[in-house]
């Protein structure tokens, strides 16, 4: 049974894209239904298998949009929509090579595929759905999850380069070189706030303005110490990304200028952010969370750090007084969700151990009383309460 919420919150669910929205904060604001006290009892209320469950087949997170779930495989061709209270197919597209996470904006929802084009799905299509159109990226193709914001996509290329697309037509709109052109892809999906363009590159951040030329320049660079490991996040006036040794960064979104920088176990993941606290995954199993405004240092220590899991996890997701970490339990055919509570200290224990038909890589999506968890090994599975 669903409750009465006030104001916004009474939306149909939702997870629109990579990161829930342009910003990548991975927060839901609206999500009403799970909280801390119930999520202790949350199951398996369905489960779709792409492939037999034993072998390697990647996928995607999901996107959800008007009661549709959307989820791309990155082993298999084939892009799947699923009604997102059952799991029952809508309908599944192969193409010719494999596709990237979804976003769905304006009547479509969008994936690029290795085999180097950018597609748009009409979101109305039963049964079956061939594209709206499908448009090169660059010469090399991509794998970077589009964005969506303000009528326009934004993704990397294989080619290095960043690109924009108008999001009706897919008429590009200006692109930008990154990275070295041979061999160095941008693989992250951009970031959108305040009317520029965030890109994760080799060798830092890179901010364009959203609207530009065809051959777009950078408003400034950021240099990180390592290549960022993870797509942006924008908090406010701050840019947060982390790199592959370990060291989160806090950049000034309007001049590029580093405001303070911290360090979790390396590998971490991609930032997670609600009411100014970041929350980061540690190559430790660790969930730190650190102050988004700093510490009037240049070098800032966690707010806290969980206890360690014992597992290897990947990246938070936020929703109503929680956070959601998806988790290897050492096989990739075993995996878990691990449910912590916003406000913790060091040594704190996660709320809830959930558990999931393989190991997940990808951040999870929570809407509507729902956890959407993709694994390693081929499986869609929505978790929720009994009654649901």
């Amino acid at each position: 049974m669903l409750v009465t919420v006030p104001g916004e919150a009474q939306q149909a669910p939702k997870w629109p894209q990579y990161g829930f929205n342009a910003r990548h904060t991975l927060f839901d604001p609206f999500e009403q239904i799970l909280t801390r006290s119930n999520v202790v009892d949350v199951s398996l209320q369905w489960e779709f298998m792409t492939g037999n469950g034993t072998g390697i087949a990647p996928l995607s997170g999901p996107a959800l949009m008007d009661g549709v779930l959307y989820v791309a495989s990155q082993a298999q061709t084939t892009f799947t929509a699923l009604d997102a209270a059952t799991g029952v197919t809508r309908w599944i597209y192969t193409g010719s090579s494999t596709f990237s996470d979804p976003a769905v904006g304006g009547g479509y929802v969008y994936t690029a595929s290795l085999d180097g084009d950018l597609y748009a799905f009409p979101t109305n299509c039963v049964e079956s759905c061939t594209p709206a159109w499908a448009v090169p990226v660059g010469k090399l193709g991509t794998n970077s999850p589009p964005t969506y914001a303000d009528g326009s996509l934004f993704l990397g290329g294989y080619d290095g380069r960043a690109y924009a697309f108008d999001a009706t037509t897919g008429a590009q709109l200006w692109s930008a070189q990154v990275n070295p052109p041979v061999n160095d892809p941008l693989n992250f999906a951009p970031a959108v706030s305040r009317g520029r363009v965030f890109v994760s590159g080799d060798r830092g951040i890179y901010a364009f303005p959203e609207k530009c030329s065809m051959e777009c320049e950078p408003l400034w660079v950021a240099k990180t110490k390592f290549a960022p490991v993870a797509a942006p996040t924008a908090a406010g006036r701050f840019i947060l990304v982390a790199d592959y040794q370990g060291t989160i960064y806090a950049i000034d979104a309007a001049t590029g200028v580093l405001q303070w920088e911290g360090t979790v176990t390396a590998i971490p993941h991609a930032i997670a952010v609600a009411n100014g606290v970041a929350y980061v995954a540690s190559g430790s199993g660790e969930l730190v969370a650190f102050a988004v405004v700093g510490c009037d240092e240049t070098v800032c220590n966690p707010l806290w750090t969980s206890a360690p899991s014992g597992l290897t996890l990947f990246t938070p997701t936020i929703a109503n007084g929680v956070v959601y970490v998806g988790a290897l339990d050492f096989i990739y055919t075993q995996g878990d969700v691990l449910a912590y509570p916003t406000q913790c200290s060091d040594g704190c224990e996660p709320l809830a151990v959930l558990e999931l038909g393989g190991a997940n890589e990808t951040p999870i999506a929570v809407a509507g009383g729902r956890i959407y968890g993709t694994t390693v090994n081929g499986n869609i599975d929505a978790l929720g309460l009994p009654q649901q």
